[in-house]
């Protein structure tokens, strides 16, 4: 796992940079565990950024991703502190609404994060996705069409 190595590659980057405003990780939520979590700090890390995407579990399928426990990301963070905990969530999915939006963003808040980054879904027609059959399943898009809709305000 590259938590048993990143010690390795920050002396690496010390060497040929200085570095001041810390180093910062971005993880998996099922890589987020508190032996994964002491790894990291050990080895001079500040910042972690967990790619949450969703918390919602419908749209957690349609991205082909595990449901989230927020309460286990929060257990986590509160046992090994960092400089910046940020989540990041994908926004402009099929029928999602504003509320849904700010919900996950409430959620991270309140189980441990201190920053959020949120970016908008993107169709690229010449990648095959995993999610794509998920997509045309429940929401009826085809293939050849542009992404429909986007977040109502």
């Amino acid at each position: 796992m590259v938590a048993d190595r990143i010690g390795e590659i920050i002396e690496v980057i010390n060497e040929y940079f200085i570095v001041t405003e810390g180093v910062g990780v971005e993880l998996h939520p099922e890589n987020e565990t508190v032996e994964t979590l002491w790894k990291l700090k050990a080895a001079g890390v500040t910042k972690i950024s967990i790619g949450i995407q969703s918390f919602s579990e419908k749209f957690q399928i349609v991205l082909g991703r595990k449901q989230v426990d927020p309460a286990k990301l929060k257990e986590a963070v509160d046992k090994v502190a960092f400089e910046t905990v940020s989540t990041d969530f994908i926004f402009a999915l099929p029928n999602q609404t504003y509320e849904e939006v700010k919900s996950n963003v409430d959620v991270a808040f309140r189980n441990g994060a201190n920053h959020v980054a949120i970016y908008p879904f993107y169709y690229h027609y010449y990648e095959q996705f995993y999610t794509l059959s998920y997509i045309d399943k429940m929401w009826g898009i085809m293939r050849n069409e542009a992404f429909p809709k986007y977040i109502k305000m």
